[in-house]
């Protein structure tokens, strides 16, 4: 099979990031963290904090999806690899999309989150199951599993709510003359 620059560029990143996942996973983390209790808590204007962190963990999380391209593992740990990476950008983006009220946030937090959730069973069978050992870590684990459980609490609570608590900006009226 043979392969376009274009995938070759898309591994050598992703190779690049998954040894680092961990660390720059932590960091993106936090600064989200810090951004959205200032937000909540402050006239302190964060919203480029909390943008710049999401978009940044979604970039990450796409890039981590061929991580297990070049190794000799089993062909269904790399697509619950994948898709559990997949999922986890999806989600970012679309807490992303609903801090801003955009429309098709919830859809894209549900969907990620089944998936999480559904890829995070596959991720405990799979390490039971396969001789070689486990395949995903107990970080890779709780990951797909904090992510998925935080986007099924934001896809259920009510839209007042969040604005209540300043997750949420409330949407704009434009008023017509």
């Amino acid at each position: 099979m043979r392969r376009n620059t274009q995938n070759t560029f898309s591994i050598l990143i992703s190779n690049w990031i998954a040894p680092r996942l961990d660390k720059l996973e932590t960091i993106l983390g936090l600064s989200f963290l810090v951004g959205l209790i200032l937000k909540m808590y402050s006239e302190i204007p964060s919203f480029f904090i909390i943008y710049l962190s999401l978009a940044a963990l979604a970039t990450v999380y796409f890039f981590n999806a061929s991580s297990m391209e070049g190794e000799n593992t089993d062909a269904w740990a790399r697509i619950v690899n994948r898709l559990s990476s997949w999922g986890c950008s999806v989600a970012c983006l679309g807490i992303l999309f609903l801090t801003q009220n955009y429309p098709g946030s919830l859809n894209m937090i549900s969907i990620s989150s089944v998936t999480l959730i559904l890829m995070f069973a596959a991720m405990v069978y799979l390490n039971s199951k396969l001789e070689s050992g486990p395949v995903f870590g107990y970080r890779s684990l709780l990951r797909v599993l904090i992510i998925g459980l935080l986007g099924f609490a934001l896809y259920f609570t009510p839209t007042e709510k969040l604005e209540d608590i300043g997750l949420m900006s409330p949407p704009e009226i434009e008023v017509v003359d």
